[in-house]
């Protein structure tokens, strides 16, 4: 065993953990350095990393925070506490902290994806783009910053960026099961399934048991209409992972197969429960317009009209957000909508 005497002798098997996706190892190292070694930069910012990595935000937050105040101008500490401020929704500390950091040094493109996926989450598309943009042009071949420009070009319907994003992504660094997964799903949702294919299909050969990446493949395979192989994952994942039972996209998820079957009450139970675990408004249009569907499918109309009318309602309040302006005036598309039906064509449908 390493001795304490030297902490870098224990750390940088802590790092060697956390580079191989074994958190929970780097922590228990860390730990034995700060026993020894109390406040050592090192060791805090690495057990910092790995509770992120665990999904133990508010412990990560506390860490990255008192390394900022023992060493202030060191601007991977305020990069670092704003990427975990992130998952705990405090956007307005996590954009002042990335501040800081881009007082402190040059915008790296690891900071400027955190800090537009950040500004995703806060629906600030403009801000978003910019950041992406700029994080692309310091990193073109990171799959992971690719993906999520292509993902922020997608959902403010600049689709033709998107497509460019993720051209020829087969040369991009860092494909692992997670980005692969997202990228392929994204390339489905552009109508490029085809494109898709080699990735889907190593995503298949090993399929994950759950997490995540389990159920962005539930999502694909639902997409292609291979029904059969979607259900089947997600059964496994309902099986092996009971840690995110209430988790929207989930439910959400249950309840499209589930009405795709035609179980349409068990889709109806599913997609209500997504709805109950679903607040925030703008971004209610994904579970509200297979809500209204599933309605639909039961006689229950009035109910389908109004969500549907609500999803609708949700998806313009979604754009405007994202785009800080009428989402007719930004989308081409969008603007068709604003004219109404004509009612001699209602008539005839």
């Amino acid at each position: 065993m390493p001795s304490l005497s030297d902490p870098e002798l224990l750390l940088e098997p802590a790092r060697q953990d956390l580079a191989g996706g074994r958190p929970e190892a780097a922590e228990a190292k860390c730990l034995q350095v700060l026993g020894a070694h109390h406040h050592h930069p090192g060791a805090l910012q690495v057990l910092g990393q790995a509770l992120h990595s665990q999904g133990r935000h508010e412990e990560a937050v506390r860490v990255f925070n008192a390394l900022t105040l023992q060493e202030p101008t060191v601007a991977g500490h305020w990069q670092n506490l704003a990427t975990a401020l992130r998952p705990t929704k405090r956007y307005s500390q996590a954009i002042a902290a990335f501040e800081r950091a881009l007082q402190l040094a040059p915008p790296s493109a690891v900071l400027l994806y955190n800090l537009g996926v950040l500004q995703m989450d806060r629906c600030d598309y403009r801000a978003a783009y910019l950041a992406l943009r700029d994080a692309v042009g310091l990193a073109p071949a990171d799959a992971t910053t690719r993906w999520a420009f292509a993902q922020c070009c997608y959902d403010v319907v600049r689709l033709d960026e998107a497509r460019a994003a993720l051209k020829d992504w087969q040369r991009l660094d860092g494909l692992n099961v997670e980005i692969s997964a997202r990228i392929a799903l994204l390339l489905v949702m552009l109508g490029a399934a085809r494109e898709a294919s080699p990735l889907i299909e190593r995503l298949l050969a090993n399929p994950p048991r759950s997490g995540r990446t389990a159920l962005v493949l539930v999502s694909i395979l639902e997409r292609l209409q291979r029904l059969d192989e979607a259900r089947a994952i997600a059964e496994r994942v309902e099986l092996n992972d009971r840690s995110h039972d209430d988790d929207p996209e989930r439910l959400m998820l249950s309840g499209i197969l589930a009405d795709r079957a035609g179980q349409h009450e068990e889709a109806y139970r599913y997609l209500s429960l997504a709805l109950q675990n679903h607040k925030e408004f703008a971004r209610r249009h994904h579970v509200l317009f297979p809500f209204a569907k599933a309605c639909d499918a039961l006689g229950r109309y009035d109910e389908a009209y109004s969500a549907a009318e609500e999803a609708h309602s949700s998806r313009r309040a979604f754009l405007e957000l994202a785009m800080g302006a009428s989402s007719a005036e930004e989308s081409p598309l969008l603007a068709r909508t604003s004219n109404g039906c004509d009612p001699d064509d209602v008539s005839a449908w």
